[in-house]
């Protein structure tokens, strides 16, 4: 055990001072911070854009509505057009809109340079559009109340999976709610960072093994442990670092999270009187989390395994890309078939791929999030996952004793039936 752990705290130490260990766990923090600067600076830009308008109407009643308006807009009043296209050319004013009201009617037209595209009379319309209500509603006598409800209320139609149980229960859920959306967002994020993850950390345990053996220092290292704890050993490290690179996370969350308390970038308040509760939410989506993440956790398990036995056949650290590319392109296509399966749930592609090992992981987040498979189905296709690893990790122990100290200049499938011949010939030997 004392020379596993000196393996795996010698990877550790190494790929955590990595360029590229400290890239891949700044990079989703700088994406997430540039998109809340723009989000920020465009909202900033937006809410402190002033412009001065002039509205063109022979109407009294707008003129008084508008002035009452309160808007990001310098509003100001002419029944002449030609005043105001004056006022444009000569720069005094941003735009200017005309607004003619015929038979309940309110014809708006708004006229700019082509150069300013930073104009928003969005409370300009909802004001007219108040005022038109409202006299129309007192012309047919009815109060506004009303009219604001037969106006506001329109028909849509809401989508409602339906799932029949196997004693013909049925059981529905909304894909409109706020609770499919979240789902639908962990599902995202599980796959995506596991896809991310997985091409990271192969890359890692495929230069270390390929690197070692391609200089030959793998029989000096042999010379005194076995190859088995050289590979744990490896997995091991490559775990380690994977555990502090989620420990990262979950420490700056909760920074942001105290910081949070006292600058209020998120005001709770507010969305609770929205109707979102976040502590709710969280605990409902619970087990999706939970599932999500099980299932994400054995498909590293499994790929990581697989990328010590085809990097044992390598010879030199160029063969190593080129033997996992098979393993690569596996599991891109169960990326891509887990991004269908958020829409087609239940094609019957999905269903047959949520229990294949290779892609359960990219898959079955996307069926929970849709609420398209039982907890049967789930329970068995964790078994089935959590079984394959086992075999996985039992197979790649054992060809990789075999193929650790073997060089072959043979194709893949060659280099896979040497594998096998020499692993055959040692089980031989050792009865």
């Amino acid at each position: 055990m004392n020379k596993l752990w000196i393996i795996a705290k010698h990877i550790y130490k190494k790929q955590v001072k990595s360029a590229g260990f400290i890239m891949l766990v700044l990079a989703p923090l700088f994406f997430v911070a540039f998109m809340i600067a723009i989000s920020y600076f465009a909202s900033m830009s937006q809410g402190a854009s002033n412009n001065n308008i002039m509205m063109v109407t022979d109407s009294a009643e707008i003129v008084e509505i508008l002035r009452e308006t309160d808007t990001n807009n310098t509003l100001s009043f002419t029944k002449n057009i030609d005043s105001a296209e004056t006022a444009l050319q000569e720069g005094t004013i941003d735009g200017y809109a005309t607004l003619e009201e015929n038979d309940n009617q309110i014809q708006a037209d708004v006229y700019v340079p082509s150069t300013n595209d930073n104009i928003d009379l969005t409370a300009e319309e909802n004001m007219l559009n108040a005022y038109r209500q409202e006299k129309i509603a007192s012309q047919l006598g009815i109060t506004g109340n009303v009219m604001q409800e037969l106006v506001m209320n329109n028909v849509s139609f809401n989508r409602n999976n339906v799932e029949f149980t196997d004693s013909g229960e049925i059981n529905v859920e909304s894909t409109n709610s706020m609770d499919q959306i979240i789902k639908t967002g962990i599902a995202y994020g599980v796959v995506i960072f596991l896809f991310m993850l997985m091409i990271f950390y192969i890359q890692i345990i495929a230069e270390e093994l390929a690197k070692e053996k391609g200089t030959r220092v793998m029989e000096i290292i042999l010379s005194s442990m076995s190859a088995s704890h050289h590979f744990y050993g490896k997995l091991l490290g490559v775990s380690l670092m994977l555990l502090t690179h989620i420990a990262i996370y979950i420490v700056i969350g909760f920074i942001v999270f105290l910081l949070n308390k006292q600058f209020k970038w998120i005001d709770f308040a507010m969305l609770n009187e929205m109707g979102i509760n976040l502590g709710e939410i969280i605990q409902s989506q619970l087990p999706m989390i939970v599932w999500a993440s099980v299932f994400a956790i054995t498909g590293l398990l499994i790929y990581l395994s697989l990328t010590g036995f085809f990097t044992s056949l390598a010879t030199k650290t160029e063969d190593a890309q080129k033997l996992n590319t098979p393993m690569t392109l596996i599991m891109v296509v169960g990326f891509y078939i887990g991004i269908f399966a958020l829409t087609s749930p239940y094609n019957t592609v999905v269903k047959i791929a949520s229990f294949i090992p290779f892609w359960s992981p990219f898959v079955m987040p996307f069926r929970v999030a849709t609420d398209s498979v039982s907890q049967t189905h789930l329970i068995i296709s964790l078994i089935i996952a959590i079984a394959f690893v086992i075999l996985c990790f039992r197979l790649a122990t054992a060809f990789y004793k075999s193929n650790v100290l073997t060089y072959s200049d043979k194709g893949i499938l060659g280099r896979i039936r040497q594998s096998y011949t020499l692993l055959k010939s040692e089980r031989e030997a050792n009865k």
